[in-house]
């Protein structure tokens, strides 16, 4: 959580969905948020932006994030990733993580200054939900990804509930 910033007034209903963490309330169950960028200063600024928050997981290239991903996948709430990547780019990342069925299952915020539009929509296609330009804005940046995470944790508890109650609704209607 930022400093100095309190929580919006979230009823009870968003902390029992575990929608909202206190900064007293981070123990392992906090997501996973895995930064992947080729600039080791530039990850430092951004594992700064969020260690208070998430449980924050670095890779320098595209093959050992996809790695990580691979042994932390369920833990994983948030992607952020870079265009620009030694060996491969972020784009082929993308590609990669779509082929092996990752995406569209994580959300991926990409860290892309003066993206082309061309690029920008095949990113956007692959499963990037948000854009994020340099120089950084820790405000920001913090509050579009808590906004994300947020978002898809409600998605899954949606999903959740609707299987449920399909499986009730089959079960109660199969002894009609």
């Amino acid at each position: 959580m930022a400093q100095g910033v309190p929580l919006p007034p979230y009823g009870g209903w968003a902390k029992r969905c575990g929608l909202v963490k206190e900064e007293t309330d981070m123990t392992s169950d906090a997501p996973a948020l895995l930064i992947v960028h080729g600039i080791e200063r530039d990850r430092a600024v951004l594992h700064e932006m969020f260690r208070d928050r998430y449980d924050v997981l670095e890779a320098g290239s595209a093959a050992e994030a996809l790695e990580k991903i691979e042994h932390s996948l369920p833990r994983i709430g948030l992607i952020v990733l870079a265009l620009e990547l030694p060996g491969h780019d972020g784009i082929h990342m993308l590609h990669e993580m779509f082929s092996r069925g990752i995406l569209p299952g994580i959300p991926v915020m990409m860290i892309a200054p003066g993206i082309s539009p061309e690029k920008a929509a095949v990113a956007i296609r692959l499963g990037v939900i948000d854009f994020i330009e340099t120089p950084y804005n820790a405000e920001i940046i913090r509050r579009r990804a808590q906004r994300i995470v947020e978002s898809e944790r409600a998605r899954v508890n949606l999903d959740e509930l609707v299987e449920a109650r399909t499986m009730e609704f089959r079960r109660v209607n199969r002894y009609a």
